[in-house]
């Protein structure tokens, strides 16, 4: 072998093992646990973040613990609950991605308690006091959703449940609606700030964060995926859930949002085949819709619980057919 072709090689193998080590850096702190509470505080240097810590020590002093459930695999997963008077309708409510329920969730809570809601606050798989290795970017939290809905059904007998997410907590509860085991009385869903799909929201990251080419990072990225967490990054989508939905929803989604772009949202209200709104809000950041515009945000939250229940029919059970 000449001297050059070992030198192209040698150069060929660096690159190679180059992007592997950059692949699984990026993996660790997107996934794993142990990365996962490094992160910068949602609302941190924003004009209402005395708002916002108002809100945590609302949530934080009416949650009860309410012990823990068996995920489909394994996993003890933690929750809360919060009793409302006079309740009208359950939520059960999905934090974000490297987040928390009396961080991500303790804007709305108050809102929701003063208007009728019981609060179910989940720690997700791989976050707080929930057990796991991983987070699946809503891969396998839409399971773990279902699972709550299911205890929630047996413990507590709710008679409406609305799913409510922000982030990664949106994408679960979207990509929760066309999941088989969804319980009928799931009346609703409210996402605010998700994503379109584990894949597209990571490259769309991968890109705007460090200029990382989709190709082949991703390719990479996925088989790394499938190998430590046992599912593909495209295994499924809100676009998949959207085909099997059949439960109203409502997309929120500041303008101003630097980590998942508002046309996500666009894409999810497109791929509804169901009745969807979408509420869009100028000079809101990353999941802070509610402290921009509290006013609009909490009138449409309003209408959309009105507009469910303005003839207080349940749906049946033989009506939801998932696939």
């Amino acid at each position: 072998m000449k001297t050059y072709e070992k030198v192209l090689i040698g150069a060929g193998t660096s690159v190679v093992l180059g992007i592997y080590g950059a692949t699984r850096y990026f993996f660790n702190v997107a996934f794993e646990r142990k990365t996962l509470e490094k992160f910068p505080r949602l609302g941190k240097d924003t004009p209402w973040e005395s708002d916002l810590e108002a809100g945590r020590e609302w949530i934080r002093s009416h949650a009860v613990p309410i012990g823990t459930i068996n995920s489909f695999d394994g996993l003890k997963l933690s929750g809360y609950y919060i009793e409302a008077p006079n309740a009208k309708r359950t939520i059960v409510m999905c934090h974000g991605w490297r987040g928390c329920w009396e961080r991500d969730l303790a804007g709305i809570s108050k809102w929701f308690y003063k208007n009728g809601c019981n609060m179910l606050l989940i720690d997700q798989r791989a976050h707080g006091f929930s057990q796991g290795k991983y987070t699946t970017f809503g891969l396998y939290e839409r399971l773990d959703c279902v699972s709550w809905c299911n205890w929630l059904n047996k413990m507590y007998h709710p008679e409406r449940i609305y799913l409510y997410g922000v982030s990664m907590g949106a994408a679960t509860v979207l990509m929760a609606s066309g999941t088989d085991g969804l319980p009928f009385n799931v009346s609703g869903i409210i996402a605010d700030s998700g994503f379109t799909s584990p894949y597209e929201i990571i490259a769309h990251t991968g890109w705007n964060m460090a200029k990382i080419p989709e190709h082949p990072f991703m390719d990479m990225l996925n088989i790394m995926a499938r190998k430590k967490i046992g599912i593909g990054l495209k295994a499924f989508s809100v676009d998949d859930a959207m085909k099997n939905n059949i439960t109203p929803i409502l997309l929120i989604h500041g303008k101003d949002d630097s980590f998942v772009p508002y046309s996500m949202s666009v894409e999810n209200y497109n791929a509804s085949n169901q009745d969807t709104s979408l509420l869009l809000i100028d000079g809101a950041g990353h999941c802070l819709s509610y402290y921009a515009d509290r006013k609009n945000y909490t009138k449409t939250v309003r209408e959309f619980f009105k507009k469910i229940e303005k003839d207080d029919k349940i749906n049946t059970p033989n009506l939801r057919v998932i696939g």
